[in-house]
């Protein structure tokens, strides 16, 4: 319980840290919110008006504390430029955001699993090299590269895929997946590389342990070595990297979504940013970094679940 209460505790420092720290990094944006939706013709004392209504001639403190008294009750605040609530808003982006998140990684962990396993079981073999070549320069390319090369490909070569919108996954399955597969495949060739790297190194690492050794020497085929004995303590370091990466693709994927012109909450932080809406990029801020410490939380408690020596050291 004292280790629940340990993670607990630090998941709600962090969630306070970074939400003030990014309303004062707001505050370092040129311009004001004011200014940038009414205009500099705006009628006399209309700015005061605004600022006034939204608070914004408060001081930064006071502002932040009533942001978080708010917040606490579930209300994030509403968007300076279309008075939407800012709850409305993300529930309207953060599907799309959460299911091309959700395909990259199943997809990601579908390949790298088996090359993993193969690769770690012929370590330093043609396949390994080759694989270990390939991944290194699919993870040393940025993001956004691998999109206008998949687009010239797909789209404006052989024109099988769209470029750019998105298509509800209620108006049809076969029509949404179209529409998500440029973008999920651009982030899986970066994200599968590390998944295939980390996954490799645990597997020749638990091979040379003495109980794989053991079940060598009884005869035991190798294919049912590395499933039953060798994929399980391998994968622990896969477990916890995978929880920072789905919070990574799920908030880090900012450029992939302005590229394909995805309705996600990467497309609603370019215009909150751009606009200054503040309440609107604290919420996106929060909202990630809640779902990203949930994440870890869990992994960690998994974590002291599976060895009791985790939590023992806190």
């Amino acid at each position: 319980m004292r280790f629940i209460a340990q993670k607990i505790g630090m998941a709600v420092v962090i969630l306070v840290v970074v939400s003030l720290a990014v309303a004062w990094l707001v505050e370092l944006i040129p311009g004001t919110p004011a200014a940038l939706v009414l205009g500099d013709t705006s009628a006399p004392g209309a700015l005061e008006r605004f600022n006034h209504e939204h608070g914004y001639d408060q001081p930064f403190l006071v502002r932040y504390w009533n942001w978080m008294l708010n917040a606490l009750h579930g209300d994030l605040g509403t968007s300076v430029h279309n008075n939407q609530k800012v709850t409305d808003l993300l529930a309207g982006h953060v599907s799309v955001s959460v299911e091309i998140a959700i395909l990259a990684m199943a997809i990601s962990l579908l390949i790298a699993l088996p090359l993993a396993l193969y690769c770690g079981a012929r370590e330093d073999g043609i396949v390994d090299r080759v694989v270990t070549a390939i991944s290194s320069g699919f993870f040393s390319l940025p993001s956004f590269v691998t999109a206008v090369f998949l687009s010239e490909i797909f789209a404006a070569r052989y024109q099988l895929l769209p470029t750019y919108g998105w298509s509800p996954i209620e108006q049809g399955l076969g029509e949404n997946l179209r529409f998500a597969a440029m973008p999920v495949l651009s982030l899986c060739a970066g994200v599968t590389p590390l998944f295939l790297r980390v996954l490799r190194a645990d597997v020749v690492g638990v091979l040379r342990e003495d109980f794989v050794l053991s079940a060598r020497a009884r005869g035991l085929p190798d294919r049912y070595i590395l499933l039953r004995h060798v994929l399980r303590p391998a994968s622990v370091s896969l477990f916890t990297i995978s929880a920072l990466v789905f919070g990574f693709l799920l908030g880090g994927s900012i450029v992939i979504e302005t590229y394909f012109s995805l309705p996600g909450i990467g497309l609603v932080v370019s215009q909150a940013v751009t606009g200054k809406d503040l309440p609107v990029i604290q919420g996106v801020v929060v909202l990630v970094a809640l779902i990203y410490l949930v994440l870890n939380t869990l992994v960690d408690l998994i974590h002291a679940v599976i060895d009791p020596r985790v939590a023992a050291k806190q």
